[in-house]
Order: structure tokens, then sequence, then C-alpha cells
């Protein structure tokens, strides 16, 4: 197989394979605000996914202005992982290893048919 076919079978992936997601979870960190035309997600799905975090940060909110006084507060809600975020962790809990520079380069040339 070509490095030609190879990059235009990961171009055709859709973005909730497990390579997509790879690639997705080594993306570097987007700058805060992030510019939705440069996400690895669509405009619509970074919407959703703000949503649904805003939606459980807000309930989290709600339940400890309701708390009854001496009773233990929640833990934090868990917030669904967007592109660019620097907290990216294996199944284990454990930080990923990023790539690396020269892995980064390598993949790319191979992946633009440079090599």
């Amino acid at each position: 197989m070509s490095f030609r076919r190879l990059r235009v079978l990961l171009e055709r992936l859709p973005p909730e394979s497990a390579t997509m997601t790879a690639i997705r979870n080594a993306a570097p960190a987007l700058p805060k605000p992030g510019d939705l035309a440069k996400a690895p997600w669509s405009a619509l799905e970074v919407l959703i996914g703000t949503l649904v975090n805003e939606h459980r940060l807000w309930r989290y909110e709600q339940t400890l202005r309701n708390l009854p006084k001496g009773q233990k507060k929640p833990d934090e809600p868990e917030l669904l992982r967007m592109p660019g975020d620097d907290k990216a962790k294996n199944s284990k809990g454990r930080p990923r290893a990023p790539l690396t520079l020269d892995q980064a380069d390598w993949l790319f040339r191979h992946i633009n048919g440079l090599n």
C-alpha cells in the first residue's frame, strides 16, 4: 500500500474511530478561547460538548447550593474531554506519552507522501 493511499484512508476515517481519537488526544492544547475552525471536532460537536460540560457544572453547583450543613460535598463532575485538552490519559488514568517531535515529523511526512 502506498503512503498516499494510507493518507486517503486515514483522512476518510470517521471522527469517532480509534485512530482519529488517538490523533485528537495527541493534539496540543488549544489556546483559550479555542478557534472552532481549527478544532479536530466539528463546530456542532464542540458546542454540544461545551453544553454538556456546562450542564454538569450547573447541576454540581445546584447540588452544593442545596446541600444541608454538615453534609459531605459530592465529588466534582467528570467533564467531557474536548479536542486539545491537555488532560490526555489512558484507560488506567495514567498520562499518555505524547508524540515526540521526531515521531510527529515522521508521521506527517509519511501521511503526506513526502518520503
